[in-house]
């Protein structure tokens, strides 16, 4: 690929926390860093399905049930690209249809694998049914695609530590925080992860680190809250949300 294309990437990197400032639900935040690089493509690719234009302006504006009507006649006209597919996923999940998510996902992926946002479509979608073994896989073949993302990273701790894997969130959650996730309760999230992963290995000087980070990152509690609370009805909530709980009292106490 061109290195000039390289520059681009600062729309899907300045796009996420746009999205997050205007909708302040973090839980959503990838799906701004997903559109901006939806966004990308749709630089490079100028020639696409007018129908598939429409929805993205659709998505946009929040209008996610015509999106959706527009993202399948862009299916319909154009059934091998992409985009098409990645799009629709995108609002599905936005719907919280994650079982359509996890469908239109997985056909943008076949088509266009290389594309490391069509492999965090895919993870989120089976993450948020608690299907972590899988969502880690997808994980795992976006930092493939795209290794210098922290947010790749993010998601790949939180299979981690779901899954037990404490020893590998020892050795992510620092270096996924190294390149920088820029979001205030993902960071809170991913330094509990880390704190309680070192309390479980028995390092204890690592974990009082840690904790002081977390202490740091206060401001990230109460905004995740408010996000955990106005969804419902995804099979991995219960689990984040006492997870959340976990560290409100870690915070109360330290």
């Amino acid at each position: 690929m061109d290195r000039r294309w390289n520059w681009y990437w600062i729309v899907p990197l300045i796009l996420a926390p746009i999205l997050f400032a205007i909708t302040q639900n973090a839980i959503y935040l990838w799906v701004g860093f997903g559109a901006g690089v939806l966004l990308l493509w749709l630089f490079r690719h100028l020639a696409l399905p007018p129908h598939l234009h429409n929805a993205v302006k659709l998505y946009r504006r929040g209008q996610l049930e015509a999106a959706q009507a527009a993202a399948t006649q862009a299916i319909n006209k154009s059934p091998d690209r992409w985009e098409t597919y990645h799009t629709r996923s995108l609002i599905n999940f936005g719907l919280s249809d994650l079982a359509g998510a996890e469908k239109d996902a997985r056909q943008a992926v076949s088509l266009k694998p290389t594309v490391s946002t069509g492999h965090i479509a895919l993870g989120q979608a089976l993450y948020w049914q608690a299907r972590y073994e899988e969502a880690q896989a997808a994980y795992k073949e976006a930092i493939r695609h795209q290794a210098r993302e922290g947010l790749n990273h993010f998601y790949l701790i939180m299979t981690q530590y779901r899954l037990g894997q404490f020893e590998d969130v020892a050795i992510t959650a620092p270096f996924a925080l190294k390149l920088g996730i820029n979001n205030p309760s993902f960071m809170l999230l991913a330094y509990y992860y880390l704190l309680d992963s070192l309390e479980r290995l028995n390092r204890p000087d690592e974990a009082a680190a840690a904790l002081e980070q977390l202490k740091q990152h206060e401001m990230g509690l109460e905004p995740f809250q408010d996000d955990l609370a106005s969804v419902s009805g995804f099979p991995a909530l219960p689990a984040l949300r006492q997870d959340v709980r976990a560290i409100a009292s870690r915070l109360a106490t330290a």
